[in-house]
């Protein structure tokens, strides 16, 4: 898969081979259909996000939240360059409490 990474904690994540984990492959085998609408929280360079948009086919939805301006911009070329019309990747995080937080990688 052709990704863009963009920095070294992307390369330090992605730029490897490595197989689906366990949780992934149940979740796959199991609870992911077709048609199904999944929530990517934290979605980074969105790597999770376009396989899980490919298990749920052209019928189903994934949306995929990257909380800094950089993860989001990133998740949006990488989706352009793999074709993911059934990803969706909005800028926003996912906290206990409505508000603004500071992002610190």
């Amino acid at each position: 898969m052709l990704l863009v990474l963009a920095d070294p904690v992307a390369y330090a994540w992605y730029d490897a081979d490595w197989g689906v984990g366990p949780e992934f492959r149940r979740l796959l085998e199991h609870r992911l259909k077709l048609g199904a609408m999944v929530f990517n929280l934290g979605a980074h360079r969105c790597v999770v996000a376009m396989i899980l948009a490919e298990a749920v086919g052209k019928t189903g939805k994934v949306l995929a939240l990257g909380a800094s301006a950089h993860d989001a911009a990133m998740g949006e070329r990488n989706r352009e360059l793999k074709g993911c019309e059934n990803l969706e990747i909005v800028r926003a995080a996912v906290a206990e409490k409505f508000g603004q937080a500071d992002i610190h990688y």
